[in-house]
């Protein structure tokens, strides 16, 4: 294709284009973002953390998924169309009623994520200190780089996020040893088996066939 006859792939939007709201700077988010930029349309992102990227940046730890990938990708992706506002919450810092009424927004697309652990459902779980949940856990670390975890560590789960926990902790001053109890077999455990090796390369202590009650 010549230069004469070359497409841009992003339409200029002009100060009559439609605006549009997306509510969260994760995966979701920034992909409908990207899209509806590229058509011409005005968006702009309301993200409630300081950083884009959602779960990839809040739950998966840098030595997996590392930052300098993560801030690439996102620059290719958020267009000369689109304006991201950080540290905006949906319900706190503006309704969706400010958005379609107030702020003249067309539509707003909802991709709020899933940024809440499932509880165990065993007494004391609750307000209890030293129980912490697993996302709670991760997003402390990997958004504000904080220790919450200290002396004998204990994970349950055997998820992908059980996992990521159990290394993290491992990796924060004041941790003696860290140990994953989960309810079934190492087989059956639904973590990545690399992340699982890893962790017991790493020092991880599994235990399988236990759960809390």
């Amino acid at each position: 294709m010549s230069p004469e006859t070359f497409v841009p792939l992003v339409k200029t939007a002009g100060p009559e284009a439609p605006k549009i709201a997306v509510i969260g700077a994760g995966p979701s988010g920034i992909t409908a973002a990207h899209y509806l930029g590229a058509l011409g349309n005005r968006v702009t992102i309301f993200e409630r953390e300081s950083v884009p990227g959602g779960m990839l940046m809040a739950g998966i730890p840098e030595y997996r998924l590392p930052r300098e990938l993560l801030k690439k990708e996102f620059d290719q992706l958020l267009g000369p169309n689109i304006e991201v506002k950080y540290n905006k919450a949906l319900g706190k810092d503006f309704t969706l009623d400010d958005l379609l009424e107030k702020e003249g927004y067309k539509a707003v697309y909802l991709a709020l994520g899933s940024h809440h652990s499932r509880k165990l459902g065993v007494p004391g779980e609750d307000g209890k200190e030293g129980i912490i949940p697993g996302i709670t856990f991760l997003k402390a670390y990997n958004l504000k780089g904080k220790n919450l975890a200290k002396g004998r560590v204990g994970v349950v789960g055997g998820g992908n996020s059980a996992v990521d926990a159990a290394r993290v902790a491992l990796r924060q001053k004041g941790v003696d040893s860290v140990t994953i109890y989960y309810r079934r077999t190492r087989d059956e455990m639904p973590a990545y088996k690399e992340e699982i090796e890893a962790a017991l390369e790493e020092g991880v202590i599994l235990k399988t066939l236990e759960s809390p009650c």
